[in-house]
């Protein structure tokens, strides 16, 4: 699954992390997307931040700038990636299934 790491188009790369199987995540910052790249260099989206700011109810946090740059990221060895989204105002948590928590804010 995915597309060939090498020859695919990727703009801004930020925040590189590798989890516990040797696999790179990082960050599509002009984008607010976090991308893999799996074992057989294979690019894979794990996270893509604008569909989660456009799910109902989403209140943005008072203050936060109109788009969301991502500041950080971590990955656990076992795969579970890490966040802080400013539009959200909250640590975001993205386990190995899919589901994405807020660990932190309000």
């Amino acid at each position: 699954a995915g597309r060939d790491a090498l020859s695919s188009p990727i703009t801004s790369p930020l925040w590189v992390a590798i989890d516990g199987l040797g696999r790179v995540y990082f960050l599509e910052a002009d984008r607010s997307r976090i991308w893999r790249v799996n074992l057989e260099r294979r690019l894979e989206l794990v996270m893509d931040l604008n569909q989660i700011h456009t799910m109902p109810g989403f209140v943005p946090a008072p203050g936060s700038p109109s788009f969301w740059p991502l500041k950080s990221l971590a990955v656990s060895s076992g795969g579970a990636v890490y966040v802080q989204d400013h539009q959200l105002g909250k640590i975001l948590r993205r386990a190995p299934t899919g589901e994405i928590t807020a660990l932190a804010g309000g």
